[in-house]
């Protein structure tokens, strides 16, 4: 699951008892400091949205927020598979579940700029290589 942190208004003497609901689905939080916690996000395998909610000792606190939960992105294929020292070659990305707000690439060591991705649609994503000396791969897509 993906950690959160919850900026409470006001701060807790006790954080004993207090959880974050995300929709029916329950995580024990844990104390930052004094008005703030983090939860733990249950995992899903489907996208939707969810309003989160704390509760300390099964009453409800004021206020609430959604969290969206996304699937992962996978990829089938890269088209150019290589590309000139130089860079500057465009590639395409096929796969599945790309997202445009939250589209961040990494080849190699270094993470595109947006300059350098250009979100088609949910299979497909175009990016410009850079320069490099050796070899890359795509090691993080998000």
């Amino acid at each position: 699951g993906t950690k959160i942190s919850v900026q409470l208004n006001s701060a807790f003497e006790d954080f004993n008892g207090i959880q974050c609901h995300f929709g029916r689905l329950v995580s024990e939080a844990t104390l930052v400091n004094g008005s703030t916690i983090e939860c733990i996000a249950p995992s899903s395998h489907q996208s939707f949205s969810v309003d989160v909610r704390l509760s300390k000792n099964s009453l409800y606190l004021d206020g609430h927020f959604k969290f969206e939960y996304i699937r992962a992105p996978q990829i089938f294929g890269i088209y150019p598979s290589w590309s000139t020292t130089f860079g500057r070659t465009i590639v395409q990305v096929n796969g599945r579940y790309f997202t445009k707000e939250s589209m961040e690439i990494a080849l190699g060591n270094t993470l595109l700029n947006s300059k350098s991705l250009t979100f088609l649609t949910s299979t497909v994503i175009k990016i410009v290589v850079p320069s490099s000396n050796g070899t890359l791969g795509i090691t993080s897509l998000q």
